[in-house]
């Protein structure tokens, strides 16, 4: 600009300004901009809208401590040191571990039978061989030698009752000396033990009887919240008493003899006794089937198994009628194969089946032969012979990722988030649904044959690395901090 230019020229204002507002260019349709945000389809959904996520009570309000009338009730059975020693359980044990862990098991590796582990049971659990030295005349004993065992038993067992008579004989005279009233008479001076009104007449019986559920009920249960806690406790101690010393007794019998007498079974050394004796025969037996076959009569049919296709099945899996008709069966692939004899081709059909339980049992069955009905039968019959228990994460996906490969086909199965669905072809979905399985992902990079994806995806299943097996391959401690294996009960 020069020099000699105005000043007026620079102060002054351009008529048209420089900066305007910009306008966005809109077209004339409603479709979006290709630039502009892409909102999702589907809006994005907490977990505990999809009814993943169940909102429980405090453990402090499950396990509620003993209130004051719930003391006073315990005090009435237990002495005073036993009810502290029962406070101090209460507060040793935390209700959060207690809520967590003082659970049923349901996982793979839950008992099909309730025990608590205690005992070595003969006829479930493997034999335990006794620890240090064996004596090496170990042996049964002969007939006179174990008839003399049991005279020494029988005189043994003799002194305890005769022990367990004395107690009672002690808690009789208490029961005299401090002249308590008699549940059965009223009267005191004696027990209901010793009671002379106890021989009584049938209409006698038959009044007490409506006498006690209209109005005895109460009148004894007032009675016995007055009851002397000395006799109570009394009364507990010779119960107790009369048991331990029949469990002594029991403990003292046995049927094996070696160069110091008799063996007897010692906790420290053994567990469980040795016997030679075969296991018993089973208690449950259906007598009235061996009575109709032995009339020859015929047994009752089934209308939704007329033929009796499923007995056989029904014989070899222990499973009910019903339990196998819930299992869902698919079959997956079928395939029309000729064999070439000097008579010419004869066709038959394969058949590749899945069954599933929809709770983490899956099972893989194969049958061949020449009648379409009796080749997809026996292939669903071998497919839920076959049923095996299958990993699964939060009961709804796998662990992590798994390969598999069956001659040119290889399957990659992943694991995913809850929400995300099966999103694979249509053989391993169908697996996936039978399973119980509802979150996964997978790929078929190479060949796609039908029957080689599917035993590939059933292999991958069935081969997944569980985080237990490699902690303890590494020699080290799985600690569940989430709380999600084993779904939270260990």
């Amino acid at each position: 600009m020069s020099v000699s230019r105005p000043a007026r020229c620079l102060l002054s204002k351009p008529s048209i300004p420089t900066v305007r507002p910009r306008i966005r260019c809109q077209n004339f349709h409603a479709s979006s901009k290709l630039h502009a945000r892409r909102r999702p389809r589907v809006a994005s959904l907490k977990a505990g809208e999809m009814g993943l996520i169940t909102n429980q009570l405090p453990a402090k309000e499950i396990y509620k401590p003993y209130s004051e009338k719930e003391k006073i009730a315990v005090g009435r059975q237990y002495a005073p040191e036993q009810l502290e020693a029962i406070e101090a359980g209460e507060a040793a044990i935390d209700p959060e571990h207690l809520k967590s862990q003082g659970q049923m098991r349901t996982d793979l590796g839950s008992l099909p039978y309730l025990d608590d582990l205690s005992q070595n049971a003969m006829f479930v659990d493997s034999k335990i061989e006794k620890r240090g030295a064996r004596d090496s005349s170990e042996r049964m004993m002969t007939p006179d030698e174990y008839g003399e065992h049991l005279a020494n038993y029988m005189t043994k067992t003799g002194s305890h009752i005769r022990a367990g008579q004395r107690r009672s004989a002690e808690m009789e005279e208490y029961w005299t000396r401090d002249k308590k009233p008699c549940f059965h008479c009223g009267k005191p001076g004696h027990s209901e033990l010793s009671c002379p009104n106890k021989a009584i007449s049938k209409a006698e019986r038959e009044d007490l009887i409506s006498w006690w559920e209209t109005k005895g009920r109460a009148q004894a249960m007032q009675k016995v919240d007055v009851l002397n806690p000395v006799y109570r406790r009394m009364e507990r101690q010779i119960d107790e008493a009369n048991t331990a010393d029949a469990m002594r007794a029991y403990k003292g019998f046995t049927g094996w003899i070696g160069s110091k007498g008799p063996i007897i079974d010692d906790p420290s050394t053994s567990v469980g006794s040795a016997t030679a004796l075969a296991p018993k025969l089973p208690t449950k037996i259906d007598t009235d089937e061996i009575a109709r076959l032995a009339r020859g009569e015929v047994k009752e049919v089934d209308p939704r198994d007329p033929e009796g296709q499923w007995d056989k099945l029904r014989e070899q899996t222990g499973m009910t009628l019903n339990e196998i008709l819930d299992i869902k069966t698919n079959a997956l692939v079928t395939n029309y194969v000729s064999n070439q004899t000097r008579l010419g081709k004869v066709q038959s059909l394969y058949v590749l089946t899945i069954a599933g339980d929809g709770k983490g049992r899956l099972g893989l069955g194969e049958a061949k032969g020449t009648e379409n009905e009796e080749t997809r039968h026996n292939s669903r019959m071998d497919a839920i012979r076959k049923m095996r228990p299958i990993p699964r994460y939060e009961d709804r996906t796998i662990y992590g990722q798994v390969d598999a490969k069956v001659a040119a086909t290889e399957v990659t199965l992943m694991s995913r988030p809850p929400g995300f669905g099966l999103r694979c072809q249509h053989l391993i979905f169908e697996m996936c649904r039978a399973a119980g399985i509802h979150d996964l992902a997978a790929r078929v990079p190479r060949s796609r044959n039908k029957m080689n994806t599917v035993k590939a995806a059933y292999h991958a299943l069935m081969n997944q690395r569980i985080p237990d097996e490699i902690a303890r391959g590494r020699g080290i401690k799985l600690v569940d901090v989430r709380k999600v294996y084993y779904a939270g009960r260990v």
